[in-house]
């Protein structure tokens, strides 16, 4: 009961490079094993890339790119909804793991994505958000409380009539402070998805 206990680890946006260039550790006891990359740990990443190779063994895994690097995505257990092919463009979020000093993801959530430009506007968003310094390690953000949580993702479904609800909308229509970072927060933890600049949907 320990672990579930524990708060839900943030899901990193990173490009795959920054995964290879990464240092794996693993941990005793309920406490997560991490990737120390980027002067983060991070045991969680929100990864945008494409299919390139598939192949079946007793699992399935698939190749993933997202132009700086490649890494395998191994899936256990059958997908439900999405089942994403060569070629197709994905939002993944996933568990970082290692074997026989390999690394690999292990897929929460798959997303299609259609348009594949989407890896080029993730490529920007990482180097808007990079320092010309070294950063410091930072320690991980508080989650916000599942109320405030739920309301956002309430605001979210309401606005959202097929399109995407829009951030300024959200922000708008909220009568917390933190909207921003809370909206923020959530497409951090794979809980929504930003279709286009400044419009979110929730991932179902």
């Amino acid at each position: 009961m320990e672990n579930q206990s524990q708060k839900r680890l943030i899901a990193h946006k990173l490009q795959i490079k920054h995964l290879l260039q990464g240092t794996y550790h693993q941990q005793a006891g309920w406490n997560p094993n991490y990737l120390l990359t980027q002067n983060q740990k991070v045991s969680r990443i929100n990864l945008i890339a494409v299919i390139v190779a598939q192949n079946q063994d007793q699992t399935l895994n698939l190749v993933l790119d997202d132009g700086t690097g490649q890494i395998n995505l191994r899936i256990f257990d059958p997908l439900k909804n999405e089942h994403p092919q060569i070629g197709d463009t994905v939002l993944v979020i996933a568990k970082i793991r290692q074997f026989n000093n390999e690394l690999y993801l292990v897929p929460e959530i798959i997303k299609k994505i259609k348009n594949p430009k989407w890896i080029e506007v993730r490529k920007l968003e990482l180097q808007d958000k990079s320092s010309p310094t070294p950063a410091q390690p930072k320690p991980e953000p508080e989650q916000p409380s599942l109320a405030p949580y739920e309301y956002i993702l309430g605001l979210v479904k309401k606005i959202d009539q097929g399109q995407g609800a829009d951030v300024d909308d959200i922000i708008k229509q909220s009568t917390l402070n933190s909207t921003e970072q809370l909206v923020e927060e959530l497409l951090k933890e794979g809980d929504i998805f930003e279709i286009s600049p400044g419009r979110v949907k929730i991932l179902k």
